[in-house]
């Protein structure tokens, strides 16, 4: 079975890579971006299965510009701090998912396999 690919995408560099590293030792495919550019080049030339990011990378408007790239790519708005109303506009801009910062290892492999789960069901239904 193919490893899952996670695009992580942040401003902070050190997280973000230490982020990718740590996914990369629990069975993921990863690669880093740091602006909303970057990752819409990735999206469309690597073709990650999800990409967890920051909605405020410098560029554009993060979410819709990756939305836009690759409508079936699953998105996990990475938030700066828990904030209602930033989790909403991520969720409407067209995120699936959304973690607060700082968050855990375990808690973003955890929405990233349950995102890929409901992948794996829309693709291949269950017949009834």
């Amino acid at each position: 079975m193919a490893r899952t690919r996670v695009l992580v995408a942040d401003t902070d560099m050190l997280g973000a890579d230490a982020l990718a590293v740590s996914l990369r030792l629990a069975g993921y495919d990863t690669l880093t971006a740091f602006d909303v550019h970057s990752a819409v080049d990735d999206v469309r030339a690597w073709r990650p299965d999800v990409v967890v990011l920051d909605p405020r990378l410098p560029g554009g408007d993060a979410v819709a510009e990756v939305r836009r790239a690759d409508p079936a790519v699953s998105i996990v708005a990475a938030l700066a701090r828990s904030d209602a109303r930033l989790r909403v506009a991520a969720l409407v801009a067209g995120a699936d998912a959304a973690l607060d910062k700082p968050f855990t290892l375990d808690e973003a492999a955890a929405v990233i396999d349950a995102l890929q789960r409901g992948n794996r069901r829309r693709h291949h239904p269950v017949a009834g």
